[in-house]
């Protein structure tokens, strides 16, 4: 989650991303490793369901983090600067 900072607590405007946009194939697998056996109970899926969207929607998804994360940083960067 991430905030932006003013002069005043009062000023203070939140913002937040509810998803981990850094994660990659290592940390899905990571993560399917430590919950596959829940998959079909919590989730109504499969690892290998996860596996195929992962292949589908990854590289996607990994440049519009890259994107988030640059925005991110000119706006801190500009903040840095005094510029709002």
């Amino acid at each position: 989650m991430t905030f932006r900072h003013r002069p005043s607590a009062s000023e203070c405007v939140p913002g937040g991303v509810q998803f981990h946009v850094e994660v990659d194939r290592a940390g899905v697998e990571a993560w399917l490793r430590v919950a596959e056996a829940s998959l079909p109970r919590v989730w109504q899926r499969q690892a290998d369901e996860v596996r195929a969207e992962l292949d589908e929607y990854l590289d996607a998804q990994q440049m519009n983090a890259r994107r988030l994360f640059g925005s991110f940083a000119l706006a801190v960067g500009a903040s840095a600067d005094g510029r709002q």
